[in-house]
């Protein structure tokens, strides 16, 4: 291990997890504290240090240089707004409220931002530095960073080996929950149809087979039920892959959704508790208001019971991390 590889970075957590999983209300809950910092995907964004990182999901090939990248990245992340971010009104390291209602005003619009900040590659660059008119960088120091980082098990496993400030919140949602939510928001809507997101799981779906002794279980063509597995293949190996890479660190927590959706409380303080930060009465009452949008009751066209019920058996009957998370209902 190189000196780079040693470098500190200041504590941070990442949620992390596949889509459609719960991630976003996780991460809602962290936002709720005045002095949390809170990244949504900041890997996914346009003009940011995770390029060059290597395949997230997978990790090959691996970056010899791979320590000083993701130090890098996170440094600057933790320091940085993205385009996909929230941008929160109450938090303690904002000059004034009035400010930073006027930040606001400024970084959520998409048409604003392009007009103020740099092109790359034909692009507008999706990341810019904390505005100093805002914040006050002092405070802000003292924040704590919270950075969604999704599909990313080879990376997230890697990095919680090198740098000690990391805690990782890993949020798990039943595959029932998860391929339903997947189905309507996904296939249905940006992925482009069900064939198409068929054809696009094939690559991956591959080298997750391969990786748990089922190479001759590779759909020789598109089906519904196919469909469903293919993307079931990828949501055990995000959330199975990370599990046994991690689960023997205390700077690991795994997260149901399911559980959370039942006891917001008692989990906001569960995950403060993990990531030290205190709940006061003020985050109380924010935690106790807020509002879940994500999730919403499933449209009258969703996937039939039956077939994901027959999918999701297919795909973690051999799975003693899932049995031992979750199993059957």
């Amino acid at each position: 291990m190189n000196d780079q590889s040693k470098s500190p970075l200041p504590p941070h957590v990442i949620i992390a997890g596949h889509g459609r999983s719960g991630t976003n209300m996780v991460l809602d809950l962290f936002d709720c504290h005045r002095m949390s910092f809170c990244r949504n995907e900041p890997n996914e964004l346009h003009g940011t240090g995770f390029t060059g990182l290597g395949d997230a999901m997978f990790g090959d090939p691996v970056p010899a240089d791979f320590a000083a990248r993701w130090r890098q990245a996170v440094a600057t992340t933790i320091r940085s707004n993205g385009a996909r971010d929230r941008f929160g009104l109450d938090k303690d390291y904002f000059r004034s409220p009035l400010v930073a209602r006027a930040g606001q005003a400024v970084m959520s619009r998409a048409r604003l931002r392009e007009l103020l900040l740099p092109k790359s590659e034909g692009r507008t660059v999706e990341e810019w530095p904390c505005p100093g008119p805002y914040y006050n960088h002092t405070a802000l120091a003292r924040a704590l960073p919270v950075l969604k980082i999704l599909l990313a098990p080879a990376w997230i496993a890697r990095a919680h080996d090198l740098f000690p400030g990391q805690q990782v919140v890993h949020v798990v949602r039943r595959p029932e929950g998860f391929i339903q939510s997947w189905w309507s928001r996904y296939v249905t809507g940006i992925g482009g149809g069900p064939e198409k997101v068929f054809a696009d799981n094939q690559p991956s779906l591959e080298i997750i087979l391969a990786h748990f002794g089922h190479a001759d279980k590779k759909p020789a063509s598109y089906s519904l039920e196919a469909l469903l597995v293919s993307e079931l293949w990828r949501w055990r190996y995000m959330n199975e892959v990370l599990a046994e890479a991690l689960s023997t660190s205390d700077r690991y927590l795994p997260v149901p959704y399911e559980a959370v959706m039942k006891e917001r409380m008692v989990w906001a303080e569960r995950l403060y508790t993990f990531a030290g930060l205190e709940m006061t009465d003020a985050t109380r009452t924010q935690v106790e208001g807020m509002q879940n949008t994500l999730f919403g009751k499933r449209k009258p066209d969703g996937l039939e019971p039956d077939l994901v019920a027959s999918a999701v058996a297919q795909v973690t009957e051999d799975s003693t991390w899932w049995a031992a998370f979750g199993g059957k209902k």
